[in-house]
């Protein structure tokens, strides 16, 4: 009885092992995710603040098979808000936004985790698509307080989107940390600049 326990358990993580396997690949030789500009950039007085888009859905029909076969996606959104100077830029700001996604065979439930801020909201959808929509932006950042933003220098924002790819439930990732390995990542892409007055509407 252990053996054939231990036999469907060793067969499930393969499964699992060769479809992330797969994964990993499409998303190599796919079209590059992006957080692509123009950005929504604004202030609320206190703060200055980002909206972004991805420049294509973030989860295709494959990406789908292997959630609801128990894998674990994280989606990180990276927003850096830079100054612009002569020779060497100065990087003002750093803020990332995790976005995890996994599935419940059993209840057949769906849940979204954002952690942003130091703080993780964790929602529940039964329909594929509201989670499909949630992804595509990340909505009023805070980049940093307006007083760190000088009138009178440039600044531009770089961004980029990373895919990491766990098993939350498997014996193969305590044993051997064998799914927590594959990680898909985009190269850093510029916005325009920015006038610092611009950006805090003076």
């Amino acid at each position: 009885m252990q053996y054939k326990l231990l036999n469907s358990l060793f067969n499930s993580c393969i499964r699992k092992v060769i479809l992330v396997l797969f994964s990993c690949s499409a998303l190599l030789y796919g079209a590059e995710i992006r957080l692509r500009p123009p950005h929504n950039i604004y202030s609320d007085g206190a703060y200055l603040r980002i909206s972004c888009f991805t420049s294509r859905n973030l989860l295709d029909k494959e990406l789908i098979t292997y959630l609801e076969n128990g894998i674990v996606l994280t989606f990180a959104y990276f927003v850096n808000l830079h100054k612009q100077n002569l020779f060497f830029d100065d990087q003002i700001a750093e803020h990332i936004i995790y976005k995890r996604v996994y599935y419940d065979i059993w209840n057949e439930m769906y849940y979204l985790e954002t952690i942003n801020d130091g703080k993780t909201i964790k929602k529940t959808y039964s329909n594929i698509d509201e989670i499909t929509a949630t992804l595509l932006e990340i909505k009023n950042v805070s980049i940093c307080p307006i007083d760190a933003i000088s009138p009178e220098n440039k600044y531009y924002f770089k961004t980029r989107n990373t895919l990491k790819i766990t098993q939350l439930y498997s014996i193969f990732h305590v044993v051997f940390n064998f799914l927590s390995i594959f990680k898909y990542k985009t190269t850093y892409l510029k916005s325009a600049v920015y006038s610092g007055s611009a950006l805090i509407g003076k």
